[in-house]
């Protein structure tokens, strides 16, 4: 039961990981215009360390997450960074046009899901650790 609680458990962190890892990697592909997005949705001031910072955090954090290492440090600061961003980037209340409004609220509702996956491994102890429940 601990094997198939173990895979189980690396499979839905690989699936939430990739998400971060390759969204960090575009960021590091197309540089100038992130920096420039990021300009345009209001962080004007130290934007490319934002931008770097956030490289970081997603690709380095998204790995350690991946490969289960100090999981619940790393899924804790993922989620973290989903509140200040999805709210900055996905404002889909401040639209009035409703095919940008409905395309904003479907981020929202991903970034969303995403936040309540990494609480889910936040909250539940791994294969290795001993269990609350029995």
């Amino acid at each position: 039961m601990r094997f198939l609680q173990s895979f189980v458990q690396l499979i839905g962190r690989f699936c939430i990981a990739a998400l971060f890892i390759l969204a960090g990697v575009e960021k590091i592909l197309s540089w100038d215009q992130t920096v420039e997005f990021m300009r345009t949705q209001g962080l004007a001031d130290m934007t490319e360390v934002i931008c770097a910072a956030t490289i970081f955090l997603e690709v380095f954090g998204g790995l350690c997450f991946a490969f289960g290492l100090r999981r619940k440090f790393f899924a804790t600061l993922l989620a973290l960074f989903l509140i200040p961003t999805t709210y900055v980037f996905h404002n889909f209340w401040d639209l009035t046009d409703p095919v940008l409004r409905q395309e904003e609220t479907v981020e929202f509702l991903k970034n969303l899901a995403i936040f309540g996956g990494l609480l889910c491994f936040i909250a539940t102890p791994s294969a290795k650790e001993p269990s609350e429940l029995g």
